[in-house]
């Protein structure tokens, strides 16, 4: 066949793949919601969707207003009046809180903030702003306004969450130059996990597409074999996300890094069938050398992913699916297309590249030394040990907000109005009962707010009785008053926000800071305890942070259900496929050993176990376990004698890649979501130990056994 003729095949290969990547990769669909982590039939997911059908919605969007000058003028008071009014008009705000809406409450003079002010009417303000219902609205040093939009149930979706984002910073467009606002609260960290989804999609696709295809022309010196290695990863990730998009997955900000794990992962097979070809006579000896442990190894890795549909956590089970079906696709065109690929351009490695002289010398002092081999296995031994000590103090967390760098504009801004203001998290008690016009049931609740009062984290704690009270300070006395008051606060939209129509529950509401809530989601257990134990059963705490906790719950189950799963899958494949004792427990430790001291070191960088991090043993498990099977597959074919010469013709293949994967997987350390960092920082880290461990440590545990 001619030269030009194998070109315009290649052309159109690549043309077709292209083609069909640009027209599935605008329909995938992308969404945010917190609520998407968790499965279905969550029970705390169910009891929040109740809570919304009672009180509509729990989501705060903050503004917040900090006055550089030292005192505010009348132009300043005018201008929140007149932004308060402009979002009163916007329909997708429930409630809206703010310094000119105070006297709806307290029928005070209507141009208070309208007044020439002066230091009488600036105190009268003052007065108001005092009260325990509004302290919340201004900070202590006087210089800090807050603006609270309580958002409508719609606000649960991402376009609508973005339209009132947008609509907030219209409003603000002409704030005075003295004046810096800030926007934030769960709307916001939501909007900006949907922009993370979409924009980590892109760069991780094109980032790594470059990297891995530099990396492989440098250690291939093949331009051509690198780019047929590219076309047929890329056809495997296009096949994959059509498979995602026919099952109509949508894809979040932790399963966007699936494109990262299929395209990376579908070079291994073909590695291997590349650098086998230059040793073999014929493409179907290559074949018959591999087909057996390519496929073990792909069954190891599909296993190893596919046991993350245990996990209680919903996008960890659909992260580990769809790196499953992608690893199996990347199989297929391994055997089916690149072998025909080999043939059309004869690409076979060349034997001067990557070139193994070290460990030719390595092997043979391992060889002939007893005290290295031995040396070799403690040190490893004794690190691992290490690793594991550190490793079991890993500390559980989900708070979202904490998945973003401290020095984002994000983590700033909500930084600045919890140090200075109330807090950017809701934590919502709900209270069921028939008995609310009993006032010994008032004082309970009153006695459950003095409770939580000694709480640090919390501040801004309302219900309903706090409204009352701004009309009668002897409203809950007497059954006769409260039944008074509870007819004509009916009349209040205020009311729904606090109670149901037919005085069945009562909505408790509190604020917590969520830069410094990991300290409050390990004592909310407690508290719950205490709420159930006041107002019976029936009793709950939901809410955003709610929700944070819970997943924090299923973070941990998920990492032990996982973990145990793998080990047990790996140990099953290890049996199956050698049958016998030495090489499973050879087997077992070199997977073990990177493993317990990636952990260790994730501990010691200050890392956690997190919806991202969980998946790292899993996965590794999965991958480096490959490597090993490939050697143990080696020794138990092979003559004894002949194993040095053997392990030095899959070293090249092992090596490139091993480096393949750490570098595609350090890919992910241009993320601005910290667990990706992680993530692909131990992976990384965990592969690389595994081939150091995989090409030292067996050959010398090798050498100790045959002693």
């Amino acid at each position: 066949m001619p030269t030009w003729v194998k070109y315009i095949c290649l052309i159109i290969f690549f043309s077709l793949t292209t083609a069909l990547g640009i027209f599935f990769l605008p329909q995938l669909e992308f969404q945010s919601s917190l609520k998407h982590w968790f499965l279905q039939d969550d029970p705390e997911v169910l009891i929040y969707d109740q809570f919304l059908r009672d009180f509509q919605s729990d989501d705060l969007i903050l503004v917040s207003a900090t006055n550089q000058k030292n005192s505010w003028s009348q132009r300043d008071l005018e201008w929140i009046k007149r932004v308060t009014e402009e979002l009163k008009m916007e329909k997708g705000f429930l409630q809206i809180y703010s310094w000119s809406n105070l006297i709806d409450f307290y029928k005070q003079d209507e141009q208070i903030l309208l007044k020439k002010l002066n230091p009488k009417t600036w105190e009268e303000l003052q007065i108001i702003l005092q009260k325990d219902q509004f302290k919340e609205l201004i900070s202590k040093d006087q210089k800090t306004a807050l603006f609270i939009l309580q958002t409508s149930p719609q606000a649960q979706d991402y376009h609508e969450q973005e339209r009132l984002v947008s609509v907030v910073k219209q409003a603000l467009t002409d704030s005075p130059d003295h004046i810096q606002t800030r926007i934030t609260g769960p709307p916001v960290i939501s909007q900006k996990f949907y922009e993370l989804t979409q924009q980590n999609t892109i760069q991780f696709t094109i980032l790594l597409s470059v990297v891995l295809f530099t990396v492989l022309f440098l250690m291939l010196k093949d331009f051509l074999a690198a780019l047929c290695l590219m076309l047929l990863s890329g056809a495997s990730l296009c096949l994959t996300l059509v498979v995602v998009i026919w099952q109509g997955v949508q894809i979040d900000i932790l399963t966007s890094g699936v494109l990262v794990v299929v395209l990376t992962l579908s070079f291994s097979n073909m590695i291997h069938l590349y650098f086998e070809r230059a040793q073999t006579d014929s493409i179907q000896q290559t074949l018959k050398n591999l087909w057996f442990p390519c496929l073990l190894t792909t069954l190891t890795t599909f296993l190893g992913l596919i046991v993350l549909i245990f996990s209680s956590v919903r996008s960890v089970q659909e992260f580990g699916l769809m790196s499953a079906i992608g690893v199996l696709i990347s199989f297929l065109v391994s055997f089916l297309f690149f072998p025909s690929l080999m043939l059309l351009f004869k690409l076979q490695a060349k034997k001067s590249i990557c070139s193994m002289e070290w460990y030719t010398s390595f092997l043979n002092k391992i060889q002939k030394s007893q005290t290295l081999a031995i040396q070799i296995v403690l040190a490893l031994s004794i690190l691992a040990f290490i690793g594991f000590a550190f490793a079991i103090q890993i500390p559980t967390s989900a708070n979202l907000l904490k998945f973003f760098p401290k020095q984002s504009a994000l983590y700033q801004d909500h930084l600045f109005v919890d140090q200075t203001l109330s807090g950017t998290g809701a934590v919502e008690w709900i209270i069921p009962s028939k008995q609310w016009t009993e006032p010994s049931l008032w004082n309970q609740l009153d006695r459950f707010k003095s409770v939580l009062k000694n709480e640090p984290s919390l501040s801004a704690i309302k219900s309903l009785d706090t409204l009352m009270s701004q009309f009668d300070d002897n409203s809950l006395s007497s059954k006769e008053s409260i039944q008074d008051n509870l007819f004509m606060l009916q009349s209040f939209d205020e009311f729904n926000h606090w109670m149901t129509a037919d005085y069945g529950v009562l909505r408790l509401t509190t604020r917590i800071k969520l830069t410094q809530a990991d300290g409050f989601i390990s004592r909310l257990p407690g508290y719950e305890m205490i709420l159930k134990k006041y107002f019976g059963e029936g009793a709950h705490v939901t809410g955003f942070l709610k929700l944070i906790s819970n997943l924090q719950i299923h973070i941990l189950k998920s990492f032990y259900n996982t973990l145990l799963l793998s080990l047990g899958i790996t140990l099953l494949v290890f049996v199956l496929a050698f049958r016998n004792f030495k090489s499973l427990w050879i087997g077992l430790c070199t997977n073990l050993i990177p493993l317990v001291i990636g952990w260790g070191v994730l501990r010691l960088v200050g890392g956690t176990l997190n919806p991202a991090t969980v998946m790292i043993s899993s996965l590794t498990l999965g991958l480096i376990v490959d490597d090993t099977i490939h050697l143990l597959y080696s020794y138990n074919t092979s003559d004894p004698k002949n194993f040095p010469v053997r392990i030095q013709r899959i070293a090249k293949p092992l090596f490139v890649t091993s480096l393949l994967l750490c570098v595609g997987f350090l890919v992910f350390l241009w993320s601005d979501f910290l667990p990706h960092r992680s993530f692909g920082l131990i992976a990384s880290l965990v592969i690389l130990l595994a081939w150091i461990v995989d090409l030292i440590w067996v050959p010398a545990i090798f050498r100790c056994s045959k002693s």
